[in-house]
């Protein structure tokens, strides 16, 4: 456990200064009222799950990387991270081009007219982002695979400070800028965005020189298919489960301003404590790829199901907090009385909601480690749009649970997934028992 929670507290923070920056945005848009706040919601439940389907690829690299690694084969880990670069190029262009046809069909959801045009406007913004968030996820990656992590913790650090500022700056006009409202929060993350991955390539050069390493930064036909064999299902199944809360997020549109601002702020609160367990899921995923490319079944077994339990400790704290304490999570945010009645509501959901979210995440990650990407793709399909999706519209166009049903469809999706990976990694364990043995 302590090589684990050594590699997943900074992880963990890495995680959650990325989601910092969305958070701190929403922290300033609310100040501009509900129908920002929504419109912020629509458009970046739309990128986010166009972005984490690019990110899939630069995830799946952290099974190829830890698993050659273990194998002693350092110089095929680090060719493989340079043909996530490659795939980076390849496919940012395209999810570019999907989001601005997404960005089109917004047109015909029945969102609120005081939230759509703004809603288009910010998502056109922030797609000027997307080469440096997935660049970026890149580099992070395979830092994290090397172990060395308080370097892009320092960088992300900068990177919020310089979010927060710029967000005052922009959006409300201040230290001599024009004020430029939502527009104003998505271009100071955009240039967050370029700041980040402009330091995180400083800091791999300088990691680089440390070590006197020289980078072979020829395209490998070979590892590249296997980065595409191996993060297109994983791609798959983050835009399964990313894409029915950027729907579901769509469909809230449809119920008002006040409604869909509480949910954005809810699932905002959410993110948080969800991308501290992402950061355990990733380190998980690292040290059992490690044990797995070593074929040391005991640590790989002993890994991930230490990483199960310390998920499950930290997400049930987090479920006390937003349950008994409401008032204490939605004290940053600037709300409407009706705003923040309807939050406490879905806090009280989101409570049970991320104990299962953690799980799934964490459980999706050490699957991850021992190249199980297919059937976490497959179970997300199920779980979360042919279980999950069907009860939350079932909720809000044929009962009076309003945005309340919404969240109730994607809990019971999350739950589906938990348990499924949860019997897959049992399974998973006695083979590689077997295997090893």
């Amino acid at each position: 456990m302590k090589r684990l929670l050594k590699l997943a507290l900074p992880s963990s923070l890495i995680y959650l200064g990325i989601m910092s920056m969305g958070y701190v945005d929403t922290l300033y848009v609310s100040k501009l009222g509900n129908a920002a706040t929504a419109a912020a919601s629509v458009g970046h439940s739309v990128f986010s799950a166009w972005m984490v389907f690019a990110m899939g690829y630069m995830y799946a690299v952290d099974f190829l990387i830890s698993s050659s690694r273990g194998k002693g084969k350092l110089r095929v880990a680090d060719q493989y991270f340079v043909q996530t670069i490659y795939a980076c190029l390849t496919i940012v262009p395209v999810v570019i081009g999907i989001m601005e046809l997404t960005r089109y069909c917004l047109n015909f959801m029945h969102i609120h007219p005081e939230v759509l045009p703004q809603a288009n406007a910010y998502l056109l913004t922030l797609e000027w982002g997307l080469l440096p968030v997935i660049a970026f996820s890149s580099v992070r990656t395979y830092l994290l695979a090397r172990e060395s992590t308080l370097g892009v913790l320092g960088i992300l650090i900068l990177a919020n400070i310089l979010n927060a500022a710029l967000n005052q700056a922009f959006i409300f006009g201040e230290y001599g800028f024009s004020a430029r409202g939502l527009q104003g929060s998505a271009l100071a993350t955009n240039v967050s965005r370029w700041a980040l991955f402009g330091m995180s390539a400083i800091l791999l050069m300088w990691s680089d020189q440390k070590l006197a390493f020289k980078r072979d930064w020829r395209f490998h036909a070979d590892k590249f298919l296997a980065l595409f064999k191996l993060g297109f299902p994983l791609s798959v199944s983050l835009l399964l489960e990313v894409g029915v809360f950027a729907l579901v997020t769509l469909f809230a549109g449809r119920l008002g301003p006040k409604d869909q601002a509480a949910h954005q702020i809810t699932l905002n609160s959410a993110s948080m404590t969800f991308m501290a367990i992402t950061g355990v899921s990733a380190a998980a995923s690292v040290l059992v790829g490690y044990y797995y490319g070593a074929r040391n079944a005991g640590k790989m077994s002993q890994t991930g199901n230490y990483a199960i339990l310390i998920t499950t400790g930290f997400m049930s704290v987090s479920a006390v907090v937003f349950w008994f304490f409401p008032d204490f999570v939605l004290l940053p945010y600037t709300l409407a009385d009706e705003t923040r009645e309807v939050a406490h509501k879905l806090l009280k959901i989101a409570a049970i909601f991320q104990l299962f979210d953690g799980l799934q995440s964490v459980l999706g990650g050490i699957l991850r480690g021992t190249g199980n990407t297919a059937f976490s793709a497959l179970v997300n399909a199920f779980g979360h749009w042919f279980l999950g999706f069907p009860i939350s519209l079932y909720c809000l166009f044929y009962t009076n649970i309003g945005i309340e049903g919404l969240w109730y469809g994607l809990s019971a999706g999350l739950f589906f997934v938990s348990v499924a990976l949860f019997i897959r990694w049992v399974i998973v364990q006695k083979r590689v028992w077997e295997e090893f043995n």
